[in-house]
């Protein structure tokens, strides 16, 4: 450690070195490597505000070049508020009530400054190896046709398609000639090669490779203002496509030879989230797939939502019981067509005769002649003129007729039925034909609030246990309880305890007791008695019974839903997926055969070949017949196996996984979702986010886009409980804009475009079978939960927990949906759109198998890290210019702080980017960690202190043990117990301010962010440390607070480690009298009785280590407080 007195000769220098040269900024002067690179990029502006300053002297041009070079060297920090305050603009606030403050507080000198240092300083302007100012216009379509330059950029894609088709899978010859001959399949790499190129410069830079892009002119190594070498008029520019074309096709190549490296290739199937190869078509299809399915998911959503808005509808037109309509409408799903004119008791509905209501208003209303309204009802005696009410009482119900409107909603429900089961067998799946001659096919769906009650055993009878990734759903199967039986006859019949359990053989055999010499299955679903070589089998069966049983099997409560909107609902959502996953599958094989990597139809001679070669059927029950006849390359039917066995099975997990994955996802929504400082981080991230991405923070408009957008996604979500926000939702659905091409974009298909792209798949998961449930039935299913308003229960049943993931989805819609629609509207593909929104804001799935393991179990921010550190070393080597604005403002801020510019030695060192905004009243440099708002934080973070870093991604748990076993807190850098007390038996270590607990159980405690935070508001509202208590508030509001510099975070730290127990004690015990008497004489006796009871702790301990470490006595003395 250097000495104070080198520390204060070395500030010294460094004072006199800024006064030479002018000041950089706080994380240039620290020389850690990100400080490197920063002041790299300030370089250039360095130099033109030098620059500009020699001109303002009057100096001479050598002079002026000199000055120059002094700012790309370093030697001379010169900014553009010198130039300013030189030219006699003032360096005093504007507003003199913001003086000290960031920003507020600006003056003249340094507003003009910081424009100077952003728009005159060369870095801004440059890009590194993307699509020049022409590229980007061809992109959207608004370049012209490829005449001079296309036809070259496209024998280029040919001569790079030929060259890939070289690299194609190694198929026998003779496989290929056959094929040729039969009009087979052939190598998508030869069929690339065979196709037309790109026609037009839209083409070449939607699709071209880099190499194809660069010839025609669309791309640059280094751009200027959007401009590079390409754009150089007649030759030179011919020369600069030419040679810029040859180094990204040597780049690809080499690119190329290293993928082809097994062990390169192996690493990337690893590292990339996506894979390589078939992997990634794999994939990339299953994604697309994940997208298609959620988008039809919302538009199921919705029209079972409009579906049970119409039943509600129609039981307020008619003054019916709601429940009771919702009945009538599935037994009127389930009654055969001959059965349907039958006026039976299950085709009437309760109804409440209203005010002075008679008997021929209600059988004019339910279209019934009087008569026989009465006689329903056996009340022939009833008065026709005479209101009900004042005949029969206000609490009377009457018996009508099924409204017929209701008898139309349950056609539709048994249409809807229908038509899904054809959509299935349209693609080959399958599902079976109901056959009943008592009822029609209705989906019988789980009651939500009946399988939360039902016992584990029962939850399994019903459970399918079908691959998530399928052609196979429950419905497929043969229905297990009494199989004729209306919805409504089961569900009576469970509660009245009517229903027993059977066995059932295939051949219709029960057996109402398990016979002697069956095995039960272990799941006790069925039984099995084996007979020579044959297996007999019979599966648990229940059927409804005459009278009640003793122990019915079923829960006496309604077992199946009653709600048409939600059987509506629950059934297409099993099409949807098996749907799309035949579809996906089917898509995987036709780009198989395009690939070269699948062949289907093919003879017996061809299928030998083919086995010899190492081809082979890949066997996989779940997709029924779609994979019949289906040949794959022996590396892509181990890649689908692989594929199919990873994600697609269910997997049970052991209690510890379970438990392990529980305490994870516990402390992330503990330590995030209930601060609001999370959420202002999030916006300040998102709007620099999508500065990258092309959209100035200040763009209102574009940010109003998204704000609508994001308003608009949760009306559609809140508007089946709330008719105002479907209205609402409504009239901003049909709200438009026009892209560069004068196409209108409505926003309901810019939110539907959105999701079928999943890109609603950020941090905050949309999805939510319980909120789609709700919604559906319009109204929450179960009451109010007194222990979700606990701070500390599991998020599930957290009301804080699930208010902050509703604001954070709010929030990521905002940021997300900006940059969607500000893509489109600049006439980008929609895929191009959705691509750079998952680029800029991630997709928190698309990661690697083995990080999403260790991101459930221990380290639940490993995502952001994953993602973000590559994007930010991305932008900073090809957008510097971006990097360099940022930093200029960062800059702007510190020069415009007051006071002398702090030395190298008061920076805080566990600040990640430090921003300097001034001094206090004792002098001490004072900073801000406003940066670590941006993501260039972590990046800096990281190249300082990796293993630190990659150790704060743990679960906190986890951290604490460790840093228990160690007695070292890693995030504070300092022991948890001094050494000296732990050398001597104090465990627990000394007290801590405020509450005095002993330093490891406080420790243990600050686990959660709750426990610290409160902890930080306590010690500055007692006035210990050197925080104040405004400054705490806004920090845990805001995430930015304010860090003074003292003795105890600068290098002269070796004074804080005292080297023996009692000097450590009685440095505490004097320091806390101190305290209580300056408390004292400012009249706080509050704190100043805190300190004494601080004292009398420490004098305690003290005494206690002088029983067994007397030799300490004689050199310190008992000290008394």
């Amino acid at each position: 450690m250097p000495s104070l007195g080198s520390i204060a000769r070395r500030g010294a220098l460094i004072s006199r070195t800024q006064d030479a040269t002018g000041w950089g900024t706080t994380i240039q002067a620290v020389g850690r490597p990100i400080g490197y690179v920063l002041d790299l990029l300030a370089r250039p502006a360095y130099a033109s505000a030098s620059a500009a300053l020699a001109i303002q002297e009057a100096r001479s041009l050598p002079e002026i070049f000199q000055a120059a070079l002094r700012g790309l060297t370093g030697e001379q920090r010169a900014s553009y508020r010198d130039v300013a305050v030189r030219a006699g603009l003032s360096e005093e606030p504007l507003i003199e009530a913001f003086r000290g403050i960031p920003i507020l507080g600006a003056s003249p000198a340094g507003i003009v400054g910081f424009l100077g240092d952003v728009f005159l300083d060369p870095t801004s302007y440059i890009g590194i190896g993307g699509l020049n100012r022409a590229g980007i216009m061809a992109r959207r379509g608004l370049g012209e046709t490829a005449q001079a330059l296309a036809p070259r950029a496209a024998r280029e894609l040919a001569q790079e398609a030929t060259e890939r088709a070289r690299a194609a899978l190694n198929v026998p010859r003779e496989i290929l000639e056959e094929a040729r001959r039969s009009g087979g399949y052939l190598p998508s790499a030869v069929q690339r090669a065979l196709e037309p190129a790109p026609a037009t410069y839209q083409e070449i830079a939607q699709r071209a490779p880099r190499s194809a892009q660069a010839l025609a002119g669309l791309r640059d190594i280094v751009t200027f203002a959007g401009f590079g070498p390409s754009s150089l008029p007649g030759g030179l520019g011919a020369i600069a496509r030419r040679g810029q074309a040859a180094l990204f096709r040597a780049l690809e190549r080499t690119g190329q030879r290293l993928a082809d490296v097994p062990l390169v290739e192996r690493v990337m199937q690893d590292v990339s989230s996506m894979g390589t190869g078939i992997r990634r078509v794999f994939r990339e299809r299953i994604r697309e797939m994940e997208g298609r399915v959620q988008y039809r998911q919302i538009l199921s959503r919705r029209a079972a939502t409009e579906f049970n808005r119409n039943i509600r509808e129609i039981a307020e037109r008619y003054g019916v019981d709601r429940e009771e309509l919702r009945r009538a409408v599935v037994i009127e799903a389930e009654r055969p067509p001959g059965v349907a004119a039958m006026l039976g008791p299950d085709r009437l509905v309760r109804y409440r005769p209203k005010g002075s209501e008679t008997i021929g208003e209600i059988a004019q209303r339910f279209g019934i002649d009087p008569e026989t309204l009465k006689l329903i009802n056996g009340m022939e005696w009833v008065r026709d003129d005479v209101p009900l009410a004042k005949q029969l009482g206000e609490e009377t119900v009457f018996q009508v007729p099924t409204p017929v409107e209701a008898v139309l909603a349950g056609e539709r429900l048994y249409e809807h039925q229908a038509k899904l089961l054809a959509m299935e067998r349209e693609r080959r799946i399958p599902t079976p034909e109901f056959e009943s001659e008592r009822i029609r096919y209705v989906h019988r769906a789980l009651d939500p609030a009946s399988e939360k009650a039902m016992r584990e055993a029962d939850r399994e009878f019903f459970r399918r246990n079908v691959p998530v990734f399928s052609v196979r759903h429950g419905a497929q199967k043969g229905r297990r309880i009494d199989a004729d039986r209306y919805i409504a006859e089961i569900n009576q019949a469970a509660i009245e305890g009517r229903t027993a359990q059977v066995w059932r053989e295939a051949d219709g055999t029960i057996h109402w007791e398990r016979p002697e010499g069956w095995q039960i299955s272990a799941d006790k679903q069925y039984i099995w008695k084996r007979e020579g070589g044959d297996i007999r089998r019979a599966d648990r069966y229940i059927v409804v019974t005459d009278v009640p049983q003793k122990n019915p099997a079923l829960p006496r409560r309604p077992v199946f839903s009653e709600s048409p909107a939600y059987i509506m609902y629950q059934r297409e959502n099993m099409t949807i997926k098996v749907t799309e996953a035949a579809d996906a599958i089917n898509d995987l094989i036709e780009v198989g055969t395009r690939e070269g990597w699948a062949v289907r139809n093919v003879t017996e001679e061809l299928a030998q070949e083919l086995r010899d070669a190492g081809w082979r059927q890949v066997t996989a029950p779940r997709f029924g017949e779609l994979l019949d006849g289906v040949w794959f390359h022996h590396e892509a039917a181990d890649e689908m196996e692989r594929f199919f066995d990873l994600y697609f099975n269910r997997q049970t997990q052991n209690i510890f996984a379970s438990a392990m994955k529980g305490l994870t996802s516990w402390w992330r929504d503990m330590t995030l979702y209930m601060f609001p400082a999370y959420y202002v981080r999030n916006v300040l991230t998102g709007i620099l986010k999508n500065y990258y991405a092309g959209i100035n923070p200040l763009d209102a408009r574009a940010y109003y886009k998204g704000q609508v957008f994001a308003v608009y996604r949760w009306l559609d979500a809140m508007a089946p409980r709330s008719a105002k926000a479907a209205e609402l939702r409504d009239q901003l659905a049909r709200l438009s804009w026009k892209d560069v091409h004068g196409k209108k974009w409505t926003l309901q298909e810019l939110s539907d475009l959105y999701t079928s792209r999943s890109l609603n798949f950020g941090y905050f998961d949309q999805f939510d079978e319980r909120k789609v449930i709700e919604n559906i039935f319009g109204e929450a299913r179960r009451g109010f939960d007194a222990l979700s308003l606990i701070p500390f229960m599991p998020g599930g049943r957290n009301i804080w927990v699930k208010l902050g993931r509703d604001v954070g989805t709010f929030l990521e819609d905002g940021f997300r949906g900006t940059l969607f629609i500000d893509q489109i509207l600049k006439g980008e593909t929609v895929e191009h759109a959705a691509n750079m929104v998952r680029a800029r804001h991630f997709d928190y799935r698309d990661i690697p198998d083995w990080l999403r393991s260790a991101r459930d179990w221990a380290v639940p921010f490993v995502t952001w890290a994953w993602k973000n550190i590559p994007d930010e070393i991305m932008n900073l080597a090809t957008q510097p210019g971006k990097i360099a604005r940022i930093q200029h403002a960062y800059r702007a801020v510190e020069l415009e702080a007051e006071g002398p510019k702090p030395g190298r030695h008061e920076v805080p060192d566990y600040l990640p980017m430090p921003l300097y905004i001034g001094r206090d009243e004792d002098g001490n440099a004072v900073f801000t960690n406003a940066l670590n708002a941006w993501a260039f934080a972590d990046l800096a973070s990281w190249a300082q202190n990796p293993l630190g870093e990659a150790f704060n991604l743990l679960n906190g748990v986890i951290q604490e043990v460790w840093s228990q076993t160690i007695n070292f807190d890693l995030y504070r850098r300092r022991e948890i117990v001094p050494r000296e007390l732990a050398e001597v038996g104090f465990t627990l270590g000394p007290p801590t301010e405020p509450f005095g607990l002993p330093s490891r159980v406080q420790s243990a405690l600050e686990t959660l962010r709750a426990v610290g935070t409160a902890t930080n508001i306590a010690r500055a509202y007692m006035g210990l440390g050197e925080r104040s208590l405004p400054n705490v508030i806004a920090q845990t509001l805001t995430s930015i607070g304010t860090y003074p510099t003292n003795p105890y975070y600068a290098e002269v730290a070796p004074y804080r480690n005292v080297q023996n127990a009692a000097a450590y004690l009685r440095g505490r015990i004097r320091g806390a009298l101190q305290r209580a008497q300056e408390a004292e004489a400012l009249g706080d006796t509050r704190r100043a009785e805190h300190e004494r009871r601080q004292a009398e702790r420490y004098t305690e301990m003290m005494r206690q280590l002088a029983g067994r470490l007397p030799v300490l006595l004689p050199q310190t003395g008992e000290p008394t407080p």
